[in-house]
């Protein structure tokens, strides 16, 4: 039963493999059209995208997203419904858990990370404002 899984499974991320390629296709040329310096804002407008997709199907479309357009994406990443990688520089490794309505900047996450649900990781700088360190913030 555990192989029929398995099976299951490996043929579940193909089709999402293959179905995500037109997406992953229009990023990539979206991207070389605005430049390194919009690259990331509209990686950005993807990753909302394939965020509103609910359910198992969602994650296995979030799956197959994140593996062909981050750096590094490990095996069995899960992304939760509602969750937005904002920069395309993020490294995921094998079985990566992000609960749902996360927002993540540019992040590291190794092997057998788990984030739970709502959880903001924020990166870059402008995330906010230190000038006068004697101000309230």
């Amino acid at each position: 039963m555990v192989s029929g899984f398995k099976a299951l499974k490996r043929a579940a991320n193909g089709l999402t493999q293959a179905g995500v390629a037109p997406l992953v296709a229009a990023l990539r040329a979206e991207q070389a059209l605005v430049g390194p310096d919009r690259a990331d804002a509209l990686f950005q407008t993807y990753s909302q995208l394939v965020s509103l997709v609910p359910g198992t199907t969602g994650e296995f479309l979030r799956r197959a997203f994140y593996a062909a357009t981050l750096p590094r994406c490990g095996r069995d990443l899960t992304v939760g419904f509602g969750t937005v990688f904002s920069k395309q520089g993020i490294t995921a490794g094998d079985r990566v858990y992000v609960g749902m309505h996360c927002t993540l900047g540019h992040v590291l996450l190794g092997d057998h990370v788990t984030i739970g649900s709502n959880v903001d990781i924020l990166s870059g700088a402008g995330q906010h404002n230190f000038d006068d360190p004697d101000r309230p913030i």
